[in-house]
């Protein structure tokens, strides 16, 4: 049986400009079984909310973890650029006298600044990259259902953008409110929901961007309880 997570909420007061800054970490040993039923439900959240077509293209007021943000797990791959998805393992090639030949492979999507949409939104441009061994007709969303491939490692980073008042610009501009971090390997989860509000009073972000609601509903099967429960249930213990 599976043990449950471990939680922890920090909250940051900003004493000079008013609001605060939330952080909440969540980990859990996680059955090698559950990196693929992981990958698979989080590539379908993002390929229904962030590309409806199936490809990368345009992201509005969502962009890739900065490359400095620490890895919540070690591995010998760190990001490169603003990455979104990473997905690493060794997938099989062709069959062998006794077995597979497995080649390793990896996937990313990082993302890159294109422009302002007047004051208050931004946008970038999704970029992807995969190694040879991904055959062509294989659809990124699927490795993690695919079969024969054993997965090693998974990242999703994600930073959404809000339009804020800025008094040293006097105008409003998109600045980061919400990061999330979904890091995985064969033996363990780790989460990072960090918010940044403006006033000294609760809030939730589930509510407010629908993507992060689905991520909270696809992790529940994985982590047995809420992220967004045990974000406002933490925060409360605050206000």
């Amino acid at each position: 049986m599976t043990p449950p997570p471990e939680v922890k909420l920090t909250v940051t007061r900003n004493w000079l400009f008013g609001g605060y800054t939330a952080e909440l970490y969540v980990t859990q040993s996680l059955p090698s079984a559950n990196l693929p039923l992981l990958v698979e439900r989080m590539c379908s959240v993002l390929r229904a909310r962030l590309t409806p077509g199936g490809d990368f293209n345009e992201l509005k007021d969502i962009k890739g973890r900065e490359p400095h943000e620490p890895l919540l797990l070690s591995t010998s791959s760190s990001p490169n650029g603003e990455e979104l998805i990473f997905i690493s393992g060794e997938i099989a090639t062709e069959p062998g006298e006794s077995d597979f030949i497995w080649e390793p492979f990896q996937f990313s999507c990082h993302s890159r600044f294109e422009r302002f949409e007047g004051s208050r939104s931004i946008i970038h441009k999704a970029l992807t990259s995969k190694t040879d061994s991904i055959p062509k007709w294989l659809p990124w969303w699927l490795l993690g259902s695919a079969a024969p491939i054993k997965l090693e490692h998974f990242r999703l980073g994600l930073e959404f953008f809000a339009s804020r008042f800025v008094l040293t610009r006097l105008s409003f501009t998109p600045i980061v409110s919400e990061t999330l971090l979904v890091e995985a390997n064969k033996n363990s989860l780790s989460i990072k929901l960090r918010t940044e509000r403006p006033y000294w009073k609760p809030c939730n972000p589930f509510g407010n961007i629908a993507i992060l609601r689905k991520i909270s509903e696809a992790l529940t099967e994985i982590l047995g309880v809420s992220l967004e429960g045990e974000f406002v249930r933490e925060l409360g213990r605050v206000f």
